[in-house]
């Protein structure tokens, strides 16, 4: 099976960067779950620094959740599927990623 166009997209932006990466996206969706796991990953951030960087983990996990969407719905459009491309633009998150972020997970999990 091959990557996930954001996995690609990822992974090009950090070569292109000259940094390497450290984390996978299972660990850093751990991290956006559980903020202790922050800390172990970079023990010298602030508090005020851990939840910065959580919030940032919620919103690219938001974003990858809506690139999925996104794909699926050019997909629709494309194969003239009208039902499920008009059932996709219903689809709402009805859940605040704040308090429920294994939600978050789950979804961007399960694409």
């Amino acid at each position: 099976r091959p990557p996930a166009p954001r996995f690609q997209r990822a992974a090009h932006a950090h070569r292109a960067s000259g940094a390497s990466i450290v984390a996978t996206l299972p660990e850093l969706c751990k991290m956006a779950v559980d903020e202790d796991l922050i800390t172990t990953a970079n023990p010298y951030l602030s508090a005020n620094g851990r939840g910065e960087l959580r919030k940032g983990l919620l919103q690219l996990l938001q974003l990858f959740v809506l690139e999925d969407k996104l794909l699926r719905l050019i997909s629709f459009a494309e194969g003239k599927q009208d039902t499920a491309l008009l059932q996709e633009l219903q689809v709402t998150r009805s859940f605040s990623v704040t308090e429920h972020s294994k939600w978050l997970v789950f979804e961007v999990a399960n694409g």
